[in-house]
């Protein structure tokens, strides 16, 4: 994977993937150990047209959003700074570092986003409100240290 470019202080990176591509069809490889990202959980998120998902950051957690389908727009907040990312192709895809705040909008019933988690599922690394970014500097651990 390639990284393209790095925002929001470096906690939002933007990588591509090198499709192979033959008369079969197309095959994306995607090596998170490139990242130095341990894969904890995966989950696939489908939705209808114009819905939000998401809508929370993690104190600890760091999440790899690789879209599959359709078009998702990527609402991210750190440090009072908002950035939008339009993901419409697997071969482009973010890593989310602790303590980011985001929303995912899927654009129809055909998109459809897998994220990898290098943490397993814990309620208490979630923080939901845009205001709790602030404490999410100070909770973050080793991992997520902001």
């Amino acid at each position: 994977m390639k990284l393209l470019r790095k925002f929001l202080n470096d906690k939002v990176s933007v990588y591509q993937a090198t499709p192979c591509i033959d008369e079969r069809g197309s095959l994306v490889p995607i090596d998170l150990s490139e990242i130095h990202f341990p894969t904890k959980r995966i989950f696939l998120v489908r939705a209808s047209s114009n819905v939000e998902r998401g809508g929370h950051g993690h104190y600890a957690g760091r999440q790899f959003l690789m879209p599959i389908t359709g078009k998702i727009t990527v609402e991210l907040l750190y440090e009072g700074c908002m950035e939008i990312e339009q993901l419409s192709s697997p071969e482009n895809c973010l890593l989310i570092e602790a303590g980011v705040w985001s929303r995912q909008i899927y654009a129809d019933e055909t998109s459809a986003l897998l994220v990898c988690c290098d943490t397993s599922y814990d309620e208490s690394d979630y923080f939901y409100t845009k205001t709790q970014i602030v404490s999410a500097k100070t909770k973050a651990g080793p991992k997520g240290s902001l």
